[in-house]
């Protein structure tokens, strides 16, 4: 899914799900409790689509860029908006008068700014992944950014280390298959989205453990010590009958 924002919107009940991943969760300190808390904030904050608004580029369209007012009346409830809204509501008393563009908004208090550091940070990581893989990139600068993406924006210890091997060794799979026939071809995401998802679909991939519900082909469940296994899709094609 984050590759794919490369080329379209993000919006706060998607952020909200990423940041209900354990590995996710755990890297940014942020559980369950404090999740309801973020998701209240990012309403009262107004956040709804967008991690921040993309200004043209000077020469582009009219004029030398955009100006500033219309700058901040389309950053309105992006993130990048919201953020600073939240931050100023803590630090400012209550009922201030807006600050330049922003106005305060009432809701982090006392400890509660460690949490509000801890969003920040996310999205900042997030938007950060997000600004570096809108641009084409050969191989090597895939293989970099990726593996930067999974020590940066989940946690590495034992309870998830299993899996991001399992990533890892998907994402060297797709990065193989794309050196074997254009090693040095600048891809945009959508190529890289697409490749590894071909590798973290294929049936010898899945099996690894995630902590919850795990879902994999039957042959890669070998050996694995499961409580319960339950198949699906065994009566594909019998029920209900047609007769």
């Amino acid at each position: 899914d984050w590759l794919a924002l490369a080329e379209r919107g993000v919006t706060a009940p998607e952020v909200v799900e990423w940041l209900r991943v354990e590995a996710v969760a755990a890297r940014y300190g942020i559980d369950a409790a404090s999740l309801d808390i973020v998701q209240a904030w990012l309403a009262q904050a107004g956040a709804r689509r967008g991690l921040a608004h993309e200004a043209p580029a000077a020469g582009e369209g009219e004029g030398e860029g955009e100006p500033a007012s219309q700058a901040v009346a389309a950053s309105r409830h992006t993130f990048a908006d919201a953020l600073p809204r939240l931050f100023l509501g803590y630090a400012m008393p209550d009922d201030s008068d807006p600050l330049d563009a922003w106005l305060p908004v009432a809701g982090p208090r006392g400890a509660d700014a460690q949490l509000l550091g801890r969003l920040a940070c996310f999205i900042d990581d997030l938007y950060g992944f997000v600004r570096r893989s809108r641009e084409p990139l050969n191989c090597d600068g895939w293989a970099a950014l990726l593996a930067d993406a999974l020590a940066r924006l989940f946690d590495p210890s034992p309870p998830f280390a299993d899996a991001l091997a399992s990533v890892r060794d998907a994402i060297e799979k797709a990065l193989e298959a794309m050196r074997d026939g254009a090693r040095e071809a600048q891809a945009p995401a959508a190529v890289m989205r697409a490749a590894l998802t071909v590798a973290l679909d294929d049936a010898a991939h899945g099996g690894v453990p995630w902590g919850g519900v795990t879902f994999s082909s039957l042959t890669s469940l070998r050996g694995l010590p499961y409580r319960a296994i339950c198949l699906i899709g065994m009566d594909d094609g019998v029920l209900p009958s047609l007769a």
